[in-house]
C-alpha cells in the first residue's frame, strides 16, 4: 500500500472528484480530503480493492510520518507514531439509503492514540443487502468496561479510529429480502469488535448476529444483555462442555464463579443455575443488596472476598468445598486461588487472562483442564435462546444508569471506573434525548 504525500506538502490528497472532509475536535487535529473512485478503490494505488463495508483503511497522514502510518497499518505494532486517520465506511458500490435515513449520522468515535472520544458527525452507513448486513436505527448502546482499552494487548487488533459501542438495541430500517428480519423488527445483539459500533444513530448489524429483543425488555434494558449473556453461555455451554439447560452432565457438580457480582458473572450465575448444577458458589464484595440478588439468581454459596480469599474459604472444608469447574471473570489474584478451589479432573476457564499465567507452586502437578476464553463471534441463535429465558423469567437483565448521548464521557467514566452495579447504560433514543 503506497501512501503518497499531499500535493501542497501538508496533506494527503487523493485524486478525484467527490471528496469529504472530516474534521475531529482536538488540539492535534488536522483537516485531510478522503476522495475516491467511483469503483470504491483508490486510484493511487495499484493494488487497490473496493473496501468492505466493515474495513477501515488509512487515509489520510501527514507527510512526514507516510512510512510510519504504512508500517502500522499492517502491523499496528506502535500505533502511537499515527498521528490522525480517516474512515472510510460507505462505498458507492452499495445500496443506497432510502429517503428518510439521514445522509450524516451523530457518532462517538475513539482515537487510542490520543486515548480520547469525539462527538461528531459521519455518513451514514449502507448495508450491502447481499452481503446480509442490516441497518438498524440505534436506540441505546451500553459501554463495556476495557473496550477503549482492548486494543492495547493486540487482542483484538484496533483500527486507528473506532466507533465504541458493543451491546446494541435498536429498530431494523433496512433488511435483505431473504432474512428472518423485517423493518421495524426490534432487535438487540452484540457487534464484533473490529466493526464501527452502536455509539451512532444507525449501525450495521449482520442477520447471523441479531435476535428478536425480548418482549418484557425496554430498549434500555435489552441492550445490557448481549455481550454479558453470550460471553457467559459460551462459557458454561461451549467451552465447559455442558450441552444446554438442565443437562444431564451437571447433576451432582458444583461451579465457582469469581466475580459473581459484575455484568459477566451475574449471567454466569444465572446460566449454571439454568444448566442444572447443584452447587454455585460466587465471589463478591461484601454489599448486602448484592448478596440478596445473587441469592435470588440461583447462588448458593458466597464468598466475601473482602472477609476471606476464594483459597482461605476452600482450605477450611476442602473436601466439600472443591468444585468442577471454576469460571473466572476477575483474573489476578482471584485466578490464582482457584486453582486451589478446583478438583483434580476439573476445569478452570478465564475471560481475564490465561490460568497457566497464575498457577501457585503447591498447585503444579495438579490435573486440571484450563483455558483462557475469549468470547468468539456474536452469535444470533445463542442470544434468541437468552431471549426466552429472559421472556419466561428465568433470567434477568441488569440496570446501573442511564446517560443520555450528550453525556458519553460520564457513561464511559463511570463504567471505566468498575463502580457500576449491572451494565451502565448509555442511552441513545434518538430524537428524544438530543
Amino acid at each position: 500500500m503506497s501512501l503518497p504525500t499531499g500535493t501542497d506538502g501538508s496533506e494527503y490528497d487523493l485524486l478525484t472528484a467527490n471528496p469529504q472532509t472530516y474534521r475531529l475536535s482536538s488540539s492535534r487535529t488536522k483537516e485531510f480530503k478522503h476522495r475516491i473512485g467511483e469503483d470504491g478503490t483508490d486510484p493511487t494505488d495499484s493494488t487497490s480493492r473496493p473496501l468492505n463495508q466493515h474495513e477501515y483503511k488509512v487515509v489520510g497522514v501527514l507527510p512526514d510520518l507516510a512510512s510510519t502510518a504504512e508500517s502500522q497499518y499492517h502491523s499496528l505494532k506502535k500505533p502511537k507514531t499515527v498521528l490522525k486517520l480517516l474512515l472510510r465506511t460507505t462505498l458507492p458500490t452499495m445500496a443506497a439509503p432510502t429517503s428518510s435515513i439521514p445522509a450524516t449520522t451523530r457518532a462517538l468515535f475513539h482515537n487510542p492514540q490520543e486515548d480520547s472520544l469525539t462527538r461528531t458527525t459521519r455518513p451514514a452507513p449502507t448495508p450491502d443487502l447481499d452481503a446480509d448486513e442490516h441497518l438498524i436505527r440505534v436506540h441505546t448502546t451500553a459501554p463495556c468496561a476495557g473496550e477503549l482499552t482492548w486494543w492495547k494487548f493486540g487482542i483484538p487488533k484496533a483500527p486507528l479510529l473506532h466507533v465504541p459501542g458493543q451491546d446494541v438495541a435498536g429498530t431494523i430500517v433496512l433488511a435483505p429480502p431473504t432474512s428472518s428480519f423485517k423493518p421495524g423488527d426490534a432487535v438487540y445483539a452484540r457487534i464484533p469488535w473490529s466493526r464501527p459500533g452502536a455509539a451512532q444513530e444507525y449501525t450495521i448489524l449482520l442477520g447471523s448476529e441479531i435476535a428478536l429483543k425480548p418482549k418484557n425488555l425496554d430498549f434500555v434494558h435489552a441492550a445490557t444483555v448481549p455481550m454479558s449473556a453470550l460471553t457467559a453461555w459460551q462459557l458454561v455451554f461451549d467451552q465447559a462442555g455442558f450441552k444446554g439447560p438442565d443437562d444431564e452432565a451437571t447433576r451432582g457438580k458444583a461451579v465457582v464463579v469469581t466475580a459473581a457480582s459484575g455484568n459477566v458473572g451475574l449471567w454466569c450465575v444465572q446460566l449454571a443455575r439454568i444448566a442444572g448444577f447443584e452447587r454455585i458458589v460466587g465471589t463478591y464484595g461484601g454489599d448486602a443488596d448484592m448478596e440478596k440478588l445473587l441469592r435470588e439468581i440461583g447462588a448458593t454459596d458466597l464468598v466475601d472476598y473482602k472477609q476471606s480469599s476464594l483459597a482461605e474459604w476452600v482450605s477450611r472444608d476442602p473436601e466439600h468445598r472443591k468444585v468442577d469447574l471454576v469460571v473466572d471473570c476477575f483474573g489476578r489474584g482471584a485466578l490464582a486461588d482457584a486453582w486451589n478451589a478446583v478438583k483434580d479432573g476439573g476445569q478452570l476457564l478465564s475471560v481475564c487472562e490465561p490460568p497457566e499465567s497464575r498457577k501457585p507452586a503447591d498447585c503444579q502437578a495438579k490435573d486440571v483442564t484450563n483455558r483462557f476464553f475469549i468470547m468468539d463471534a456474536a452469535r444470533g441463535k445463542d442470544l434468541a435462546r437468552v431471549t426466552e429465558f429472559l421472556e419466561n423469567g428465568k433470567c434477568r437483565a441488569f440496570l446501573d444508569s442511564v446517560y443520555e448521548f450528550n453525556d458519553f464521557e460520564a457513561a464511559f467514566e463511570r463504567v471505566e471506573g468498575r463502580h457500576a452495579r449491572g451494565k451502565t447504560h448509555h442511552a441513545m433514543i434518538m430524537n428524544l434525548t438530543f
